[in-house]
């Protein structure tokens, strides 16, 4: 037998797949607690393995505190499968004890190495960028304006990459969302922000997330790419472009004026 236990309430998972979601396919529909339409799959094999998998890429599903690849993960009695707001415990027997179970507590804090300060990951999505609204706002041009978030999802903390100049942790590209461990290190722009939950050490202080800046000068800037070249020019040319045009039409008008005359 296979369980899957959602606070006071134990669901039986039938032979083959299930879905849970938000989503009217799903098998195990969940409202309100930020799941995906298809969040993820859990699958009853004939030889009683049952295995976990994200819907895809772009979702987050944490088993044990570490994040589930796209292959997927045999469960065990008592393992605690994350997603979205939602905590389940998978059971393979209702009567057998379950394991205790420790979590990550205190707070979490991304810590800008360069200047030694620490920003607290005290909302539910804190935003990287150039931009003046960003919660951490950083004025590099090859930053993108709203560069990254870092989330608090499935009990953990995810980053979610945004900007088209790339983000990096510790030195690898980030393409899809990536749960962040004790000690990480991610790389914006020239920015290098270690993320931990540990408490913070001497010299390091800890500030307010950013509410916005009066000068947004830099933030309406084209953001620059790595290799230099800055983007958006369709919109530097066009507007260098701009002045022709009235000289074009005033030019027309004199010659239509002056035909108008002739052949009076």
């Amino acid at each position: 037998m296979a369980f899957l236990q959602y606070g006071d309430d134990t669901f039986e998972l039938p032979a083959g797949d299930t879905i849970v979601g938000s989503g009217t396919q799903a098998g195990l529909r969940l409202s309100n607690v930020d799941l995906s339409a298809r969040h993820f799959t859990i699958q009853r094999g004939g030889d009683g393995q049952v295995i976990v998998r994200p819907a895809s890429a772009q979702q987050i599903v944490v088993v044990n505190g570490r994040q589930v690849a796209q292959q997927g993960v045999a469960l065990s009695h008592g393992d605690v499968v994350e997603a979205g707001a939602a905590e389940f415990v998978y059971l393979s027997d209702v009567a057998a004890p379950r394991p205790e179970r420790t979590r990550a507590s205190g707070a979490a804090y991304l810590v800008n190495q360069s200047e030694r300060v620490a920003y607290p990951l005290s909302k539910k999505s804190v935003s990287i960028g150039r931009d003046v609204a960003s919660h951490i706002v950083l004025r590099d041009p090859s930053v993108s304006r709203f560069h990254a978030d870092v989330r608090a999802e499935a009990g953990q903390y995810v980053l979610y990459a945004q900007g088209s100049t790339g983000t990096r942790v510790n030195g690898q590209a980030v393409n899809g969302p990536r749960l962040l461990e004790e000690g990480d290190e991610i790389g914006i722009g020239g920015q290098t922000f270690r993320f931990t939950r540990q408490p913070l050490g001497p010299g390091l202080t800890p500030v307010s997330l950013g509410a916005g800046e009066e000068d947004d000068s830099l933030s309406r800037r084209d953001t620059e790419l790595s290799m230099g070249a800055v983007t958006g020019s369709a919109y530097a040319a066009g507007a260098s472009r701009r002045p022709i045009v009235p000289i074009i039409l005033a030019v027309l008008v004199v010659i239509s004026v002056a035909a108008y005359f002739v052949m009076r």
